[in-house]
């Protein structure tokens, strides 16, 4: 049975985040999970690269140990920064059936344009097919027809912020086989794309540095907006009470903290030691101590 193993980095303003999963029988298992701290990128600018460096090397290296394989070519997940939007349409005359080569040429049509003034083309999305008089949304793949108009969402970011992350990231020998903009794979994940059909949906990230709202309407990622607000002022909430250090507060904040929960668990969700006594805090301890925070912050 065929497996496959991809590898897939993020550059975080304060860390280095790489995933090794493995395909299997149609299925993603996640093998490693790594993230490594660094001090190297503040708004997406790369101020230190040597700190970026060595955290890739550092997280390549502990994961490529622990799943016994050496890990050398990655997928790369950019931050859609100063995103744009172009909606283009191709119409190709077809051989009898549409094939994987006509889809290749029609992708290669929509990847022309590469560069728009001071941005960058990264992901192409194909969003409608026009065949046979008929609008569908699913690839015509060995469909009869003569002629096939393809509907694509074209993304472009920032030229700079691609650019140094790339550069980075190749500087330390790893090949990039690919790209994905990060609000295209949170879209991919959570079946956002299918959901905002009938309904605009927002998509929120909340990260140490910014907090962004991502809208995807009909189908499409239309937009996002970066603003200043971020979970960093309940870290140091954190930091202050209770001493914890970044591992303990992720868990708490994004895996424990359900501001949605009228009726949250009492039950204890984390225990610690010092040298008074021992200390629990349930899924309401955490709700009462940062429950607003983040409800003001939305």
């Amino acid at each position: 049975m065929d497996k496959k193993i991809l590898a897939t980095i993020e550059l975080a303003e304060h860390e280095v985040r790489l995933i090794v999963g493995q395909f299997y029988n149609g299925r993603l298992n996640i093998l490693k999970v790594e993230k490594v701290a660094h001090h190297g990128i503040k708004d997406f600018k790369i101020v230190d690269t040597q700190s970026v460096r060595q955290a890739i090397i550092k997280s390549v290296s502990n994961a490529s140990e622990n799943i016994g394989g050496e890990i050398s070519r990655v997928l790369v997940c950019m931050p859609s920064v100063d995103l744009t939007l172009k909606s283009r349409i191709h119409t190709m005359s077809i051989n009898q059936v549409v094939s994987e080569s006509d889809l290749k040429a029609a992708y290669d049509q929509f990847t022309k344009e590469t560069i728009l003034d001071d941005q960058v083309l990264i992901n192409v999305n194909f969003t409608k097919f026009h065949i046979n008089g008929i609008t569908t949304r699913k690839v015509p793949l060995y469909e009869k027809c003569n002629t096939l108009t393809f509907e694509a969402d074209c993304y472009y970011i920032n030229r700079d912020v691609a650019f140094d992350y790339l550069k980075v990231i190749e500087s330390t020998g790893l090949e990039v086989i690919d790209i994905v903009l990060d609000d295209l794979g949170f879209a991919k994940e959570a079946a956002l794309f299918e959901q905002s059909i009938n309904q605009p949906i927002i998509g929120v990230t909340l990260e140490r540095a910014y907090t962004k709202l991502s809208l995807f309407v009909k189908g499409q990622l239309t937009t996002n907006i970066y603003t200043d607000y971020s979970v960093q002022a309940l870290f140091d909430r954190f930091y202050d009470v209770y001493d914890f250090n970044d591992d303990i507060i992720e868990r708490l904040v994004y895996y424990n903290l359900d501001v949605s929960n009228v009726s949250p668990s009492n039950d204890p969700v984390f225990a610690w030691n010092t040298k008074s006594k021992e200390h629990v805090l349930s899924q309401k301890d955490i709700l009462d101590f940062v429950g607003n925070d983040i409800i003001q912050l939305l």
